[in-house]
């Protein structure tokens, strides 16, 4: 019965950081896409690629701190390269997008965040077939 409850209780904390990490990074994206956007007047792709940017970086220090033992450097830059030219395709994919997003959606807030929502969504899931691919 109590390693039952154990268990539980362990399930319940990895759903709570789950959920804690996306509000935390859907967060960051925002903030980081507003400042871009309104202190040094860029426009809103241009914010999305400075994301990117700086995810790429984040992803690849962590990649090479956590995985430098087990994999060689040839590996780790492969994985640096196949995962920049996912992030090129998908900005290419949104330079299409955004205008018809915001084109249907006319309230520029709510387009704004919906497409950064599935941009953290995308950085998300690469990061994770990229970095804890066994």
């Amino acid at each position: 019965m109590t390693t039952d409850f154990y268990a539980f209780k362990k399930e319940i904390k990895k759903i709570i950081k789950f959920y804690l990490v996306w509000i935390i990074a859907l967060f960051w994206n925002t903030l980081i896409t507003y400042i871009f956007s309104d202190l040094f007047k860029l426009s809103f792709l241009y914010s999305l690629l400075f994301i990117f940017l700086f995810n790429i970086t984040v992803i690849f220090y962590l990649q090479r701190k956590f995985t430098f033992e087990q994999n060689s450097k040839e590996d780790i830059k492969k994985e640096f390269i196949k995962f920049n030219i996912l992030v090129l395709l998908l900005l290419l994919i949104l330079s299409v997008f955004v205008p018809i997003i915001n084109k249907y959606i006319w309230n520029y807030s709510l387009s704004s965040f919906i497409l950064i929502f599935f941009i953290t969504i995308i950085n998300y899931l690469i990061q994770n077939s990229l970095i804890f691919k066994k």
